[in-house]
């Protein structure tokens, strides 16, 4: 995902936007970002169509992906672990002991969710954990033992929250969902769209994913 550098300056070919469910082109001589930010929410309104989470971070995301527009925005990563993420990892890892069996999905569950991460820009190789990263990685990973998942020598580390994949997919919806800092929510809120370039869809992290 991707955000303008400044939303004070109209970029080429100004402030637009199509809606992703009618097709409809918002092309005014807006003056600001936030006038177009606005009619795209009058419009989904008045047409009954369901508000758009984040909808600042999708219009921004939409506007970097046209032409000529790479210098003008900038990505959205989490390139190291914070304090913050630590400590909610923590809180995590305490809140999976005291749970038991209970901390983990069924493996249906695991498994569904592993393959929408395979599909997901955000899951990345990196070479930029840490020592101590590194550690809190790998007793993630021991804690929930021999479990694994078809997908796994594809599923790396979020580029979002940092955590492992292959561990993550195993843990329980609500023990995942606690552990999210409000950066990370807001950025998942937002509709992803898969490495095809046409399938979208919202992290499994905010919402317990559909399973047969």
């Amino acid at each position: 995902m991707k955000e303008l550098k400044q939303k004070n300056k109209a970029p080429p070919g100004g402030w637009r936007y199509t809606d992703p469910d009618t097709g409809f082109r918002f092309k005014r001589r807006y003056a600001r970002f936030s006038e177009l930010e606005d009619h795209v929410r009058r419009y989904r309104l008045l047409n009954d169509l369901p508000s758009i989470p984040s909808l600042s971070l999708v219009i921004q995301d939409w506007l970097c992906s046209q032409s000529n527009m790479e210098s003008y925005c900038r990505g959205i990563e989490v390139v190291s672990r914070t304090l913050k993420q630590y400590l909610k990892g923590a809180q995590a890892s305490a809140k999976m002991i005291a749970a038991g069996e209970k901390a983990y999905v069924p493996q249906q569950v695991a498994e569904a969710r592993a393959e929408v991460c395979v599909s997901c820009r955000y899951n990345k190789k990196s070479d930029k954990h840490s020592r101590l990263q590194r550690y809190t990685d790998k007793y993630v990973k021991s804690m929930v033992g021999d479990r694994r998942t078809s997908f796994d020598e594809k599923l790396h580390s979020c580029d979002i929250c940092s955590c492992p994949l292959r561990p993550k997919v195993h843990v329980s919806q609500r023990i995942i969902e606690e552990s999210l800092t409000r950066g990370e929510r807001k950025i998942f809120k937002v509709p992803l769209l898969a490495l095809d370039g046409k399938t979208k869809f919202i992290c499994w992290q905010i919402g317990s994913i559909k399973t047969e």
